[in-house]
């Protein structure tokens, strides 16, 4: 019986906890975490500023694994936390997974979107109730960040789960800088299974998509690798540019694609004529 693939996960935060089940399940390969500093390439906190886009980072981050352990698979995530597009009222989460393969010259990403995901953020007052912030930030199964309010950040504690810790943190910070307080979600992913969880999710749809034969060349990786826009109003037909028409599936080995069409019209709500 041939031994399982070995991917070297790109991470200090614990990640191959909810990553590697995914890929041992669906693929049968062996995820092993490297622990490279990935704080390098940015953090939540702002301590370090992020310099790539997050998919850029995600593949860089998946490189960095594999130049660290020699193994010639490498995965990493990268997560954005913010508004929702959609729903700019609403904060979402964004993952990222990176997926590298020198030995076949192959590189992919998945991404997965949820609003499922605690994102707390108060800056401190005299009217601040320490008892409402533990709520509101889900301590202790959430934990928490203290940071001054520059940019970039340059006094930041992590990993707070009590609220003592919170209250010491926050006289700390108010000691040792000037202007507002801030306390919010610490996004690593060891401390925040919210986002543990997006993480699995997005992990489960690059497993099942590297499980996926091309139906040209058999290579695994078959996927959506785009969407394709415009489609006419139902009833005026002004084409509304933006609606999507259909999703494009792709090879990440050869150039075979098939677009798979998802509406005809669009509803007159979105019509740039009938809804202005």
């Amino acid at each position: 019986m041939s031994s399982p693939h070995r991917v070297a996960l790109a991470t200090q935060h614990g990640k191959e906890v909810v990553i590697a089940p995914e890929f041992a399940q669906t693929l049968g390969w062996r995820v092993e975490a490297v622990a490279i500093d990935t704080d390098a390439y940015g953090t939540f906190s702002g301590d370090r500023p992020r310099e790539l886009g997050p998919e850029a980072t995600a593949l860089a981050k998946a490189r960095g694994g594999i130049d660290a352990s020699g193994i010639p698979r490498g995965l990493a995530s990268e997560g954005t936390i913010g508004p929702d597009p959609r729903m700019p009222l609403i904060t979402a989460d964004h993952e990222i997974i990176a997926y590298v393969d020198r030995e076949h010259g192959i590189e992919l990403t998945q991404w997965h979107h949820s609003a499922d995901v605690v994102a707390f953020s108060h800056t401190v007052s005299a009217e601040t109730s320490w008892e409402e912030l533990a709520r509101q930030a889900d301590l202790p199964q959430h934990a928490v960040i203290v940071r001054n309010d520059s940019q970039p950040v340059s006094w930041v504690r992590k990993g707070l789960r009590e609220i003592d810790e919170v209250r010491d943190a926050v006289r700390a910070c108010q000691h040792d800088t000037e202007g507002p307080v801030v306390v919010e979600t610490d996004y690593r992913a060891m401390v925040c299974p919210s986002r543990q969880a997006v993480i699995g999710a997005c992990a489960k749809k690059l497993a099942t998509r590297l499980s996926t034969p091309c139906p040209q060349c058999s290579t695994g990786g078959w996927g959506v690798v785009g969407v394709q826009r415009g489609l006419p109003c139902r009833e005026c037909g002004t084409l509304a540019q933006e609606a999507i028409a259909g999703e494009e599936w792709g090879c990440v080995s050869c150039d075979h694609t098939v677009v798979t069409p998802s509406a005809e019209t669009v509803d007159p709500a979105r019509c740039p004529r009938c809804n202005p």
